[in-house]
């Protein structure tokens, strides 16, 4: 199987599984660990579960991308083209969640949809697609996934 197959392999099980998360895992895992989640709001239980596949995602792309700036030495060898498949699978894993979540923003835009974010996730994909389709910038691309941890804080709000 050619790289490119892997690549568009893992962002569809990414967006895939977020979608999974998203729909199903989050609300029922929610209602068995707090009965009062049924008694929300549609929009606070789409929010919910929104902040759910965010942490999910974020501890996911955060753990990849602290090993990769530590230890994974292909991607550290060439900082401007370094080509790792660790690095690419974790830009395509995150490029799948991104997709999810554009998605969700705009079919739930009542209830999350921000213009601030989708010009957000526009630009991590525009970015992602280039490393990957070009090979250039992975390891800065990985470095700006290490922020995504910032995320299991804000999402807890």
């Amino acid at each position: 199987m050619d790289t490119i197959a892997k690549i568009l392999g893992t962002i569809f099980a990414s967006f895939v599984t977020c979608q999974l998360l998203f729909h199903f895992v989050s609300s029922w895992f929610s209602a068995k660990v707090s009965p009062d989640f049924n008694s929300l709001s549609l929009e606070k239980k789409i929010e919910w579960n929104s902040r759910v596949v965010a942490s999910c995602q974020s501890l996911v792309a955060g753990v990849f991308s602290l090993y990769i700036f530590i230890f994974d030495e292909a991607a550290i060898a060439d900082l401007l083209g370094g080509n790792s498949s660790l690095l690419n699978v974790n830009i395509a894993i995150s490029t799948g969640y991104f997709i999810s979540d554009l998605l969700l923003l705009i079919f739930y835009w009542r209830a999350i949809g921000r213009i601030a974010y989708v010009i957000h996730h526009c630009t991590v994909l525009y970015a992602f697609c280039l490393i990957l389709k070009e090979g250039v910038l992975a390891y800065f691309g990985n470095f700006r996934l290490i922020v995504e941890l910032s995320t299991l804080i804000f999402s807890q709000r």
